[in-house]
């Protein structure tokens, strides 16, 4: 399988995970495909947020915050109850970026998720 095949069929599964970050069966895709690209930590990672069922939430414009983008949250109760699916472990928060957790687009909300297993060695 040549490289160009690999970044466009890569760049397709992410641009779908974009409007679909719940999407569980696109991600263990995604996840095959890293891991045949040697990008193993990237590859756990995306297998962790499907068995924790975990994305980041792309619905700001439902709370307060009218920023579009995608969010991590440190629990889900009150309001945010129903995002759940969007809540990081209490055992990870501690790896987490100070402040907010928002971020302009998914892969960078997930690439802070994959600092964290890393600093919390979990990769």
């Amino acid at each position: 399988m040549s490289d160009a095949f690999l970044r466009t069929d890569e760049l397709a599964l992410q641009q779908h995970l974009d409007a679909q970050p719940g999407d569980m069966v696109t991600r263990l895709v995604l996840a095959d495909l890293l891991e045949e690209q040697g990008r193993d930590d990237e590859a756990k990672a995306q297998r962790l947020l499907v068995e924790m069922k975990l994305w980041p939430d792309n619905h700001l414009y439902l709370t307060f915050e009218r920023f579009p983008g995608y969010r991590w949250w440190s629990r889900a109760t009150g309001e945010h109850n129903s995002r759940i699916y969007s809540a990081i472990p209490a055992k990870f928060q501690p790896y987490m970026p100070d402040g907010l957790w928002l971020y302009e687009t998914r892969l960078e909300a997930e690439a802070a998720f994959l600092q964290a297993l890393r600093d919390a060695g979990e990769l």
